[in-house]
């Protein structure tokens, strides 16, 4: 997404066309949710990768993860903990598959819990894994940077405008 084109999406009410998006009602911003996260997915890559589909353990999106992510190019989405929920948080992982690769695909972990603390995860490996593998592999929010089944990853946490905190992931060639 070009730097000019990104807007503080903070002032956002959590809407589209009008629509208060399902799961986030009663909330006009993403930040009064009890637990929020940025998704950022960065594909540096030749390759496009494409959405096979996300897990909640608990919590929901803002709206539905990035359809493909195109080469070059990046996405954030937003995902936080259900309205009306009791000492929850959100937890999950998502699956991109790489298109054009040997069969692989990017695993993503993310864990916002109520009780404990931030976790992310990040993978490359053969598309036979499902959605929840991601999540499955969450241990500690540690940067991240390594090499696995020809590609480069990095996973970061930072801070964000948008949401309580921002998960920041990298794929490279």
């Amino acid at each position: 997404m070009p730097k000019n084109s990104i807007k503080q999406l903070a002032d956002y009410p959590l809407c589209i066309k009008d629509n208060v998006v399902q799961g986030f009602d009663n909330t006009l911003h993403l930040k009064d949710r009890y637990r929020s996260l940025e998704l950022t997915i960065l594909n540096n890559t030749p390759y496009t990768l494409r959405y096979s589909g996300v897990h909640f353990d608990s919590g929901i999106s803002y709206y539905d993860a990035c359809a493909k992510i195109l080469p070059k190019k990046g996405c954030s989405w937003f995902v936080a903990n259900k309205q009306g929920g009791i000492l929850t948080g959100v937890t999950g992982g998502t699956k991109y598959s790489i298109v054009g690769s040997k069969n692989l695909s990017l695993y993503i972990g993310f864990c916002n819990p109520a009780i404990g603390s931030f976790k992310h995860y990040a993978s490359v490996q053969h598309d036979g894994f499902s959605v929840n593998y991601g999540y499955d592999q969450c241990q500690d929010d540690d940067m991240k940077h390594f090499s696995e089944n020809g590609f480069v990853l990095t996973v970061e946490k930072a801070e964000s405008k948008i949401a309580h905190r921002r998960f920041i992931y990298t794929i490279s060639k």
